[in-house]
């Protein structure tokens, strides 16, 4: 789940983007490799479930149209992984 929003500016030469999001992973199984003294290749084992949250802010622009003026971005980033 998650939102966007883009605002934009002075005909698109500065925006600013905002970022929400939140998801959930549940039954992460993992492989693991056996000794082959065990008699078995490997085995399967579920790990358990993971969340992923966070906000992404980020403001850019181009300040002029000519060659001496420079493309720039600013960002900020806060997230959270349980």
């Amino acid at each position: 789940m998650g939102s966007r929003c883009r605002l934009q500016f002075l005909n698109g030469r500065l925006f600013t983007q905002f970022n929400v999001y939140k998801q959930e992973i549940n039954d992460i199984v993992v492989t693991y490799n056996l000794p082959p003294s065990s008699g078995y290749f490997s085995t399967l084992d579920n790990l358990g479930a993971m969340e992923n949250k966070g906000i992404e802010i980020m403001i850019g622009g181009t300040p002029g149209q000519e060659q001496k003026f420079f493309l720039g971005n600013l960002g900020a980033v806060e997230r959270e992984q349980k």
